[in-house]
């Protein structure tokens, strides 16, 4: 079907796939019912695409998510339920704070969480866990209310107590 004076607006559908086609005379936009021509008319956009430049994404006519010429933009909570993904390269990361100066990344040799501003890089939880990547070997323990335990190879070698603290081992100091 082809529309328009110019029959620049086309919708096909081949037997397999279903394409919709502006010829390049314009945008195409995809509306909900109560879009009105005059911009002073009530209108709520629910897909954007401006021909060599933005592609918009809108939820209740608020704009979620535009592709930019460096990325995409995201306005509100990003939910993944199966995980984010960035695996087409190393040395990709993600970056927090509005200075971008929390990074996680992975190198291609290591993963890193690093704080690359002002301030302190910060852990907390009532009982934070230092392990193997399955968490079957520790490697530290840290107590918020009671003790800190190190280990080595999965064996508890110092432990800090309400007195002081315990070595389990030989005690070497030079």
């Amino acid at each position: 079907i082809k529309l328009g004076a110019s029959q620049d607006l086309e919708i096909n559908h081949n037997g397999t796939h279903s394409f919709i086609k502006d010829a390049g005379t314009g945008s195409l936009f995809v509306l909900s019912d109560s879009f009105k021509v005059n911009s002073a008319d009530a209108s709520e956009n629910m897909i954007v695409a401006l021909e060599n430049s933005f592609v918009k994404l809108f939820f209740n006519g608020s704009n979620k998510l535009e592709t930019t010429n460096t990325g995409v933009d995201i306005t509100g909570t990003l939910t993944a339920s199966d995980g984010i993904k960035l695996t087409d390269a190393d040395n990709l990361s993600i970056l927090l704070g509005a200075s971008e100066d929390m990074r996680i990344r992975h190198t291609g040799s290591h993963s890193e969480i690093t704080d690359e501003g002002t301030g302190h890089l910060r852990l907390g939880g009532g009982q934070v866990r230092i392990g193997d990547a399955t968490f079957s070997k520790n490697a530290a323990i840290f107590d918020a209310s009671a003790n800190t335990r190190l280990y080595f190879n999965d064996t508890k070698r110092f432990e800090t107590t309400n007195t002081g603290a315990v070595v389990t081992g030989i005690l070497t100091a030079t």
